[in-house]
Formats: structure tokens, C-alpha cells, sequence
């Protein structure tokens, strides 16, 4: 399980073995939304620092980008042989990276 405050700090996301992403509201504490899409457990998230983009890793190797404001996948990464266990954008919120249990770092 993971979680990562969104830039805004409205809200907080929540990576789960339950293969979903969940975003919470701060101040009701109630679900806002749920993002299904990987087919492991995710295990790692990263907000862009615009707000615009939520980066979420999984235990299959797996990287998806999601459009925060409709919670749609952008985008589906893949090079990764194993669990992603770590992800972090650019300033720009141009470049994304991710880390994994497989010794690389992939710059997307």
C-alpha cells in the first residue's frame, strides 16, 4: 500500500493490493473516486506537480499515467521486469522516472 498527497493538498491518493487507486477527500474523508486499471497490486504513486497527472507503479512491472481530473489511464509503461517501487515527475511536470526491483531506472 502507498499513498500520495495531491499538490493541491485537497486530497490524498491510495494505492492498494486490491489493484486500485483510490483518491480521498481531506476534509469529508469520503472516497472521491476510484481508478481501476492495473492487473497487480500497485505499489508505488507520484503526483506531477501541476496536479494534472497521478503516476501509479505495480507489482507486475506496470507504470500508468492518469489524467486527475477525469481519472482516465493517459498512458500505459512498460519495461520494467519487475515490481516499480518508485516513481517521481520532473519540476516541469514533463519527465517521469521510475525505479524497480529490477535494478533499472527508466526515464519516460
Amino acid at each position: 500500500s502507498c499513498a500520495r498527497f495531491h499538490p493541491s493538498n485537497d486530497h490524498v491518493a491510495t494505492g492498494s493490493h486490491d489493484r486500485t487507486i483510490r483518491v480521498w477527500d481531506l476534509v469529508t474523508g469520503n472516497c472521491v473516486r476510484k481508478m481501476t486499471g492495473h492487473t497487480s497490486a500497485v505499489m508505488c504513486l507520484a503526483f506531477s506537480p501541476d496536479g494534472r497527472f497521478l503516476a501509479s507503479g505495480a507489482l507486475d512491472g506496470s507504470v500508468c499515467v492518469w489524467d486527475y481530473s477525469n481519472g482516465s489511464i493517459v498512458s500505459t509503461l512498460t519495461g520494467h521486469t519487475n515490481a516499480v517501487c518508485s516513481l517521481t515527475f520532473s519540476h516541469d511536470s514533463g519527465v517521469l522516472a521510475s525505479g524497480g526491483l529490477d535494478c533499472s531506472v527508466r526515464i519516460w
